[in-house]
């Protein structure tokens, strides 16, 4: 190839033109100079051409050397809301604004808008994390949420009908029971409750020892509780005897052939009560004689004894006048004195 046959195929090469071919056989052909703000068209099955672009409605277009400005007025341009709304620029500027009250807001760098949403707090809303098992127990941390999940965990088993006791605040609570019927939740020392039921245990055998947490004003408390250690107790006596009566006391005569023997208490305060319930076929009797008591069965009085005629006799008494006489209350039988 010579520069003659070479510059045959390149053609004219017009200045600041592009080149197109026109095929194989056939020099090049050049296009332009293009002008401020053109671009090569093409167009189908013929050569490009050299055009500017043209602006629609709304739209208005500037070209300067190297570079094309492409502008919106705006009066074609809307924006629609998730709600409906309908947002519309204003000389040429759509706002994007998030809403800091409600944890999301907007920012630009560049060409780029970002949107993101603010951390949550309890006075702003935002996302946040979900807390953990292990963090819902412990209790320690401020910005992440209880799920239903971790209120579980921290609530813990929640047995039907049972009580909740605090093992630490950074354990799960236990459950204690269902408590069946009558039983309540007593205190143990270092340690959870535990259900159980109240019965004669719990009464003190030797109520003097309440006398350590009680002053001296507090007489009728102790006096209340020792009527009650005493009332509550019942004796089976199967001895002849006699057997000497303690006040407020109930006796079970529970001689099979023999009879049980008893006597009053030598000293009795007034309000003090007495029971004997018959129960073996020997029967019982009740002596007055070491005492000097007397005894009123409503009209009728005795000084020397009082006594079962049946097997299944029984008595209940009351001390009517401090150590000095009885008062007979109720009686099943007929009841042999003197």
């Amino acid at each position: 190839i010579v520069p003659t046959s070479l510059k045959a195929k390149l053609g004219d090469q017009t200045a600041y033109a592009l080149p197109v071919s026109l095929g194989s056989t056939l020099a090049l052909s050049w296009l332009g100079p293009l002008t401020n703000g053109q671009l090569l068209i093409g167009r189908t099955g013929n050569v490009p051409r050299a055009a500017t672009l043209t602006p629609g409605t709304g739209i208005s277009i500037e070209n300067s050397s190297g570079s094309i400005r492409i502008n919106a007025d705006g009066t074609n341009v809307r924006f629609i809301e998730d709600d409906g709304t309908i947002a519309t620029p204003a000389n040429n500027i759509l706002f994007l604004r998030g809403s800091a009250a409600q944890g999301l807001v907007t920012s630009g760098y560049s060409n780029t808008v970002m949107f993101y949403n603010l951390d949550w707090s309890t006075s702003q809303k935002g996302v946040g994390f979900l807390a953990q098992d292990s963090e819902a127990l412990a209790g320690t941390v401020s910005t992440k949420a209880i799920v239903p999940t971790s209120l579980k965990a921290k609530l813990g088993g929640q047995t039907a009908y049972a009580l909740p006791v605090s093992l630490g605040s950074t354990l799960a609570l236990t459950w204690l029971g269902p408590l069946t019927n009558g039983q309540v939740l007593i205190g143990q020392t270092g340690t959870t409750p535990a259900p159980g039921n109240i019965t004669a245990n719990y009464v003190l055998t030797n109520t003097s020892s309440f006398s350590a947490i009680l002053s001296p004003a507090d007489t009728n408390v102790q006096l209340a509780l020792n009527t009650l250690n005493n009332y509550m107790s019942w004796i089976s006596v199967t001895v002849v005897g006699p057997t000497s009566m303690t006040a407020n006391r109930g006796y079970v005569a529970n001689n099979a052939s023999a009879t049980v023997f008893f006597t009053l208490p030598a000293t009795a305060a007034f309000g003090a009560v007495n029971r004997v319930c018959g129960m073996g076929a020997g029967g019982w009797s009740i002596s007055f004689t070491p005492t000097n008591y007397t005894v009123f069965m409503g009209t009728k009085s005795c000084t020397v004894f009082l006594s079962s005629v049946n097997q299944r006799d029984c008595l209940e008494m009351v001390c009517s006048q401090a150590n000095a006489e009885w008062t007979v209350l109720s009686s099943v039988g007929n009841l042999s004195y003197q």
